[in-house]
């Protein structure tokens, strides 16, 4: 068995790939288990957010080695970047859910993602019925798995634009009370 990374790398080593771009399909799964606390109603948040570890240039990529001059003049951005969340039951957010999204750019106005943001409560209702929205107490291990697994899915599609080169970005997913 090889070992597992936490890393994703695309390579971009042919005219094909930059122009038709590189897709990897079911990167990262999240299966989450959200305990009841009876003091509180309880309700949660997951978000996903990109960042380049603190480089300077907060809107672009990590820039670890270039190779030449060749290509464009612009180091990549974080909308270069495209992710789509999916899971059996729907319940990302409209306009997340099975759809292909960017981070935007400036920096800080879309270095965000959210994934599950319902103000209200909204409990599982019936054991594996896929309650849309649910952010209340449940677990992927029961009937609701399909409520508390999501599937994510990344795509770069770079064209010949950018300067040549080995690059980086963190993404990270909070899931929060």
């Amino acid at each position: 068995m090889l070992p597992q990374t936490d890393n994703l790398n695309f390579l971009f080593d042919s005219f094909s790939k930059y122009t038709g771009g590189i897709e990897q399909y079911g990167s990262t799964v999240l299966k989450l288990k959200v305990d009841n606390n009876p003091a509180l109603t309880c309700r949660w948040k997951l978000s996903m957010i990109v960042s380049n570890n603190g480089w300077v240039n907060t809107d672009q990529w990590n820039t670890l080695a270039t190779y030449g001059t060749g290509g464009g003049a612009a180091n990549p951005t974080i909308d270069l970047l495209e992710i789509r969340i999916t899971n059996n039951c729907g319940t990302p957010m409209p306009g997340v859910n099975n759809t292909w999204r960017s981070f935007a750019i400036p920096p800080g106005t879309g270095d965000v993602i959210d994934i599950i943001n319902d103000p209200a409560p909204t409990p599982v209702t019936t054991a594996g019925m896929c309650t849309s929205q649910v952010n209340g107490a449940g677990t992927y291990l029961g009937l609701n798995y399909g409520e508390y697994s999501f599937t994510i899915d990344y795509r770069i599609k770079p064209g010949l634009t950018y300067i040549p080169g080995y690059y980086n970005l963190s993404v990270k997913f909070c899931l929060t009370e």
